[in-house]
């Protein structure tokens, strides 16, 4: 797999993860919600990086 392919499944996958999980923890909210989104901040950093 090339650099490009596998950045681009990163993405599908944190966008997947974004929809499903940050989206249910939002809702739900508190402690929760905090975690998942700096979960979401860490994601998009480590794709930044690379």
């Amino acid at each position: 797999m090339t650099s490009q392919t596998l950045k681009s499944i990163s993405f599908k996958m944190l966008d997947d993860h974004l929809s499903h999980y940050a989206a249910n923890a939002g809702a739900t909210g508190g402690t929760i919600a905090e975690e998942k989104m700096q979960e979401a901040s860490d994601a998009i950093a480590c794709l930044v990086r690379s």
